[in-house]
């Protein structure tokens, strides 16, 4: 109904409010299993790299990048067709399409092309203040894109830019602060509080951080996709 709309100024604005409608995922209670090539690598007091390994566990902490694309594919009105929850659904068109590692372009942007959606742009090494960011990103949520971005390895959705600060979805919980999120050469650290194992809601739910935060943070990469 909104790309019906011929005045732009509109239809851009009902896109902002659209994507506020976007239902939140919390990828804590997620139900897919690990395989053997699930594991997470953090930096260990002693400097070196340690593994923590999820085969045959629940992966949930480490999807929020299938999380974070289910909710960009439903603002792109692009439904969970399975019973289950979303984020599982879209774990297993990746195994079962045999698509690299849900951790890297290829993974999560195959899962959403076998959802006939693509990405449009990627953003490498963003950073910027509220004029950049109304200039270089704003323009894609009023187009009605989904997006997504990566702080240095966690994913989360982006809702909104204001004059305020950016609203976010964190699949993971929320972060009393952006800076809180402490990135290093092998993995990021998470100084927040978490979200639930036991239910669908989550306190990552519309989190805002101010410009005085976003302007000093690097992301890794910010990601539009549109629907084919």
């Amino acid at each position: 109904m909104i790309v019906k709309i011929q005045d732009n100024k509109i239809k851009g604005d009902l896109f902002e409010i659209l994507q506020s409608k976007i239902p939140y995922r919390n990828q804590r209670n997620n139900q897919s299993i690990g395989l053997q090539s699930d594991r997470w690598s953090y930096k260990g007091r002693d400097g070196g790299t340690h593994w923590v390994v999820y085969t045959g566990k629940p992966i949930g902490d480490i999807m929020c990048n299938l999380t974070s694309l289910a909710m960009v594919l439903e603002t792109l009105g692009i439904e969970n067709p399975s019973d289950g929850q979303y984020e599982d659904f879209l774990e297993n068109v990746r195994r079962k399409n045999s698509l690299p590692p849900r951790t890297t372009e290829g993974g999560w942007a195959g899962v959403a092309r076998q959802l006939k959606a693509r990405k449009v742009v990627r953003k490498d090494n963003f950073r910027g203040d509220y004029s950049e960011w109304k200039d270089e990103i704003l323009p894609y949520l009023r187009n009605g894109n989904g997006v997504m971005m990566s702080l240095n390895g966690h994913i989360i959705r982006l809702q909104s830019i204001t004059s305020n600060g950016i609203t976010v979805d964190d699949p993971y919980g929320r972060l009393p602060s952006l800076l809180n999120y402490r990135p290093s050469n092998v993995t990021g650290s998470y100084n927040g509080n978490l979200n639930a194992r036991n239910r669908e809601a989550g306190i990552g739910e519309d989190t805002v951080f101010p410009w005085n935060q976003v302007s000093k943070f690097t992301f890794h990469w910010i990601a539009a996709f549109e629907r084919r």
